[in-house]
């Protein structure tokens, strides 16, 4: 029995010997015989060209369609160690190039190309991501979580105003100042504080020295934005001036050593070593005056750590001689300078703006 090819409709037949014969598909005579060397073999038959067609099709169908139509997920990773959220976009299990999307978590008013985000108080946010302009095979992308979505912080943030270390250290009538000036003396100068002596409901003030007060009881409170503390010895009693005005006389003079010549400058101890800080503290606390052609400031830190004879160069004005005063004295103890392993009385230069 012969193999033979029917040229019409290119299938394979088997027959008996040579001879002339009708193919059984389509009844074409057009018949040539397997081994005539004008027959080609299946491999390069039309048939074979329409099996290998058929099969590249199903593998796209199977494999790569899926593929170019599979949906992205997003999932919210924590990053305690940088305290930050990041939005991560991942397919089958495998997180993609990041740089593909941008990302949004108030619900797409404002986008981002990077994926992190640091939240510093308890918000709730609704969280989108979508491909970037160059990315556009993506169809749908799957959230792994429930919008909107509860962010809270990561990490602690430090509170300089931690109501529970705020306190009122002392009230005073400095000699220094007018017998009548009353001064709040809080333990926190990195602290915005506000003071009232009428009560809790205030009103209050940003400085701490009320001047020229009446004799009479004072009901003392502090507040921050967050609680108000107020004055274990409340109430504070302001008695009645002298008839006769008390003469405070001039600080009797001092040895004193430049603090160029020391070995260890003297600082407030609230602020720390850093004069840069000391300064932007006096800048602010003195920014009722205008002192931007620049004021000298000089004052001795005895060996004690108490401050004293403070002078203010240029002398034009004496409100602002008993104001550096007085933010000098609100910054409490100060570190002494040393020279030699010994506590020195130290002249502390400092120039503003």
């Amino acid at each position: 029995m012969n193999s033979y090819y029917c040229n019409s409709c290119g299938r394979y037949f088997n027959q008996g010997p040579s001879g002339s014969y009708t193919c059984p598909s389509c009844g074409s005579n057009n018949i040539l015989e397997r081994n005539d060397p004008s027959v080609g073999t299946f491999w390069t038959s039309k048939g074979f060209f329409i099996s290998l067609s058929a099969i590249v099709l199903m593998l796209v169908i199977l494999f790569i369609l899926p593929e170019y139509l599979r949906k992205y997920e997003v999932r919210i990773d924590r990053i305690p160690q940088l305290c930050k959220y990041r939005i991560v976009v991942t397919k089958r299990g495998t997180p993609v190039d990041s740089t593909n999307f941008i990302y949004s978590i108030d619900g797409g008013k404002h986008y981002q190309h990077l994926n992190e985000f640091k939240i510093d108080t308890i918000t709730t946010g609704t969280v989108m991501v979508k491909p970037d302009s160059g990315l556009t095979r993506v169809k749908e992308i799957k959230n792994t979580f429930s919008n909107p979505f509860l962010f809270k912080p990561l990490c602690k943030k430090e509170d300089p105003c931690d109501c529970k270390e705020i306190k009122i250290i002392r009230v005073s009538q400095e000699p220094v100042f007018s017998t009548r000036d009353l001064v709040i003396h809080t333990n926190h100068p990195k602290c915005k504080i506000e003071y009232s002596i009428n009560g809790k409901n205030g009103p209050y003030q940003t400085d701490s020295v009320f001047p020229d007060k009446q004799a009479g009881n004072y009901n003392i409170f502090i507040k921050t934005v967050k609680c108000t503390i107020e004055y274990s010895k409340n109430p504070w009693t302001i008695l009645p001036p002298k008839k006769e005005p008390v003469k405070i006389s001039a600080p009797a003079p001092i040895n004193f050593v430049p603090e160029s010549e020391v070995s260890d400058k003297p600082y407030p101890t609230q602020l720390g070593s850093d004069r840069e800080q000391l300064k932007s503290y006096l800048k602010e606390k003195l920014s009722d005056f205008s002192i931007s052609a620049g004021i000298t400031i000089t004052f001795i830190v005895e060996s004690s750590g108490d401050c004293s004879h403070f002078t203010v160069a240029p002398a034009t004005n004496n409100d602002l001689n008993i104001k550096v005063s007085r933010v000098i004295h609100d910054l409490g103890g100060w570190t002494q300078g040393f020279k030699n392993g010994n506590s020195v009385n130290t002249k502390v230069t400092i120039r503003l703006p």
